[in-house]
């Protein structure tokens, strides 16, 4: 018996046929030119690159709202303690503002520094030589104003608390000077700001039941 040998084709042409120069193949011909109002269309729908998006799935860049130049940054403040100015520290919650605000009764030189005992939440900031207070904070006057008063809260009540008997040498015919100050955020509160939200939260729930008088366990 004899076995006849297959016969070997030739490989297929590699892309799509090529036609004679100056001859459109059957794909050219199928090919239709686009209608003008669909690629009017595809141009309307394109969108404005925004610039406050991330480049490249990067960390979202931050745009800062108030351009605050130089001289604003470093201006000078004649604070005079020993005469009728009081700082008033407004509290902006999570911004650093518990900390910041310990430092002032804790960590500031002062020829007089304010008087911290152990077990009491408020330490006593007078003048030099005097039995005035020259600080309105958490940490000196408590929250007379209200738990994070804001600044319209202050500027209708600080006035009056200096004014009270906890302060009475605070209230005389010269007029006393207010300085304002606070903390802002900066651009990673993005992050951290819903962390710390978070932990309160879980601080919250954690609480005795007997607290939440609704007749349910606390979770």
């Amino acid at each position: 018996m004899f076995h006849m040998a297959r016969p070997q084709l030739p490989p297929p042409p590699r892309g799509p046929p090529e036609g004679p120069r100056g001859v459109a193949t059957l794909e050219d011909e199928d090919e239709e030119p686009g209608d003008p109002e669909e690629e009017e269309e595809t141009e309307e729908e394109e969108e404005e690159p925004d610039p406050e998006a991330p480049e490249n799935g990067s960390v979202p860049r931050f745009v800062p709202r108030f351009n605050f130049t130089l001289k604003d940054l470093t201006r000078f403040v004649d604070f005079n303690i020993k005469g009728r100015d009081v700082i008033v520290f407004l509290h902006i919650q999570k911004t650093g503002g518990t900390t910041f605000g310990r430092h002032l009764v804790k960590n500031i030189r002062l020829e007089q520094p304010c008087s911290c005992k152990a077990g009491q939440k408020k330490c006593t900031c007078h003048r030099p030589g005097k039995k005035e207070t020259w600080l309105f904070s958490r940490f000196s006057t408590g929250w007379s104003c209200g738990l994070h008063a804001d600044w319209t809260e202050l500027t209708n009540c600080v006035p009056a608390i200096m004014e009270k008997k906890d302060c009475p040498r605070n209230h005389s015919h010269t007029s006393t000077s207010f300085h304002a100050m606070t903390n802002i955020s900066n651009d990673l509160d993005i992050i951290f700001r819903p962390l710390s939200l978070y932990e309160e939260f879980l601080a919250m729930i954690k609480l005795p039941s007997e607290l939440f008088s609704v007749g349910y366990e606390s979770y």
